[in-house]
């Protein structure tokens, strides 16, 4: 049974909101039954065009230059191992588990959407991977394939740590045994493999680890500005919202309104109104920001 705090995914698309939460520690995650749905139908489809005698790409044929090569349904299963595999590869340092929980969020809520043609297990065995804070290791860098297909690749092979701690440990490496004899028997797929590679979800969680990032640092100035306008005793007569308003810029004028807030009501009214240079460098506290 979910937590009553577990993300819900396929519901809706994740907001920024949900993002940040994923970045900031482990979640638990539920998948919508709807959505479990829509991926149960487009699993039929693949199921389908597998067993048809045209080729389709990744399914019953091979990649790149064997795409035109039948492959036998008994050798389908271990294609798709093998294409993660292949493209398993990287040198330097690991990715941060914030990165890899991202990614793996983001591409559980890809697949959600009914369109891959995954098997539900595989679905499952991603939420139940998720709920149980299992952080492939992925390595930042590679130079053999493209970078994106290389860190999906070994986030799918499963090489894990557990709450940010090295699989060495032996509470740790007996639940790594347990999820290594799982991943492919409960995911086992004749089109999974294709599906869990392509994708932008790792480089999408670099980018919003840095949005979130800067949002701090942002978050800080903006307080670091307020403090120093309160220190001065200067007046909040500059961050009114009708000046702000007249640029047309909401950024400026969200910020404004903060530094306004910042300031007692009680203590801003006794102020006196600071000389012209002062106004203008208050005001453009909060216009740079």
């Amino acid at each position: 049974m979910a937590e009553p705090d577990s993300l819900k995914l396929g519901s809706r698309p994740l907001r920024l909101a949900d993002l940040r939460r994923v970045y900031e520690g482990p979640v638990s995650v539920q998948i919508d039954a709807a959505a479990l749905g829509a991926v149960r139908e487009a699993h039929a489809v693949t199921a389908r065009l597998a067993a048809a005698d045209a080729p389709a790409y990744g399914i019953n044929t091979g990649f790149g230059l064997l795409a035109n090569t039948r492959i036998p349904a008994a050798q389908r299963t271990l294609l798709q191992r093998n294409i993660i595999l292949s493209h398993s590869s990287g040198v330097g340092p690991l990715l941060d588990d914030a990165i890899v929980r991202l990614t793996l969020v983001l591409k559980l809520a890809s697949l959600l959407q009914g369109f891959s043609g995954v098997s539900t297990e595989l679905a499952r065995f991603l939420e139940r991977l998720i709920n149980a804070g299992l952080c492939p290791c992925v390595p930042a860098q590679d130079r053999s394939v493209p970078p994106e297909i290389s860190r999906h690749s070994r986030i799918c092979r499963w090489r894990c740590w557990v709450s940010g701690r090295s699989a060495a440990t032996a509470r740790c490496c007996r639940r790594r045994k347990r999820w290594r004899r799982k991943r492919w028997h409960r995911s086992r797929s004749t089109e999974g493999g294709l599906a869990l590679l392509n994708g932008t979800q790792v480089s999408t969680a670099l980018a919003l680890a840095g949005l979130f990032e800067i949002e701090t640092v942002f978050a800080g100035a903006v307080v670091s500005g307020a403090l120093s306008v309160d220190a001065l005793l200067a007046s909040d007569a500059p961050f009114d919202s009708r000046i702000h308003h007249l640029r047309g810029h909401d950024g400026q004028a969200r910020v404004a309104q903060v530094y306004a807030s910042c300031s007692p009501a009680a203590r801003s009214a006794n102020r006196t109104a600071p000389a012209r240079g002062c106004r203008i460098r208050t005001r453009c506290a909060a216009s740079r920001r």
